[in-house]
């Protein structure tokens, strides 16, 4: 276990649970780089790209969602991710 991909993670996590998602995308993006295991990789993939999009970046947002879609066995997260991909989807249509 990495400890310091583990506590990326959550700091990520704090500043998105606060409405800060510009701060938490670096903190995610290290703890990816650092090599999160299981299905706590697809979950930082997938809340990365929910704070890409709401950060105006809809296009990284989708190619994070597709590496969290390939990160996970978890059937209940996968149709997480399909909803978020709709949201993801809509914003790139309104561009």
């Amino acid at each position: 276990v990495d400890y310091r991909a583990l506590a990326h993670f959550d700091l990520a996590v704090f500043h998105d649970s606060n409405g800060r998602e510009a701060e938490a995308v670096p903190h995610y993006e290290t703890a990816i780089g650092l090599g999160l295991a299981g299905e706590r990789n697809g979950e930082a993939l997938a809340w990365l790209a929910s704070s890409l999009l709401k950060t105006g970046r809809p296009q990284d947002a989708l190619q994070r969602l597709i590496e969290a879609r390939n990160a996970t066995q978890d059937e209940s997260f996968a149709r997480f991710l399909v909803g978020l991909e709709r949201r993801v989807n809509r914003k790139m249509a309104e561009k």
